[in-house]
């Protein structure tokens, strides 16, 4: 009688456990499509950031170089370059700007939050640029621009010939004007 009362207890604790495998099991699946949703909408939202951070600052760009001296004489917006063995690249801004007789070719990123990453990026860009691009006869002065710049960075970039442009008191500025 105790062993049939013990089975039937063993039984009864294996559907229990049985089912609440299936219930975590069912949890699991729901918290791992509710991730996949909230992934999806966090880069809808970091492309939205980006965008954001384009529209804002993009068009200053030009305005920022008078500022420094420059006269703007052209302009492309989202500069798209490629090569016929499939290498392309994108500047979100690419200006001709003319100072003291010289031209130069002002290529630049737009980033929300600036990383050290992103300057062999531009680096890489701006060699692709050279390679096909439009005013391949012009100096090249790379630019990042970004809505957030850590303070690190600007030393980081004056070493390497990056002017940075941030947010400013005058809707844009340029962190280390000494390197145009």
């Amino acid at each position: 009688m105790e062993l049939a009362l013990a089975q039937k207890w063993a039984e009864q604790d294996r559907r229990e456990l049985r089912q609440s495998l299936k219930e975590l099991s069912e949890a699991q699946r729901k918290t791992e499509e509710a991730l996949k949703r909230l992934t999806r909408k966090l880069e809808g939202i970091s492309e939205r950031l980006g965008t954001l951070a384009e529209d804002i600052l993009a068009p200053g760009v030009p305005y920022l170089l008078e500022k420094l001296g420059f006269r703007v004489k052209s302009m492309w917006v989202n500069e798209e370059v490629k090569l016929a063995d499939g290498r392309c690249g994108e500047f979100d801004v690419a200006v001709v700007a003319e100072k003291n007789g010289r031209e130069l070719l002002f290529l630049c990123e737009v980033k929300s939050k600036l990383e050290e990453k992103h300057f062999e990026q531009l680096k890489k860009q701006c060699e692709l640029y050279r390679e096909i691009g439009m005013r391949r006869d012009l100096p090249i002065k790379p630019v990042l621009a970004a809505l957030r710049i850590p303070e690190h960075l600007v030393n980081y970039a004056t070493k390497r010939g990056v002017l940075l442009v941030k947010m400013g008191g005058d809707y844009l500025e340029a962190l280390n004007p000494e390197v145009v």
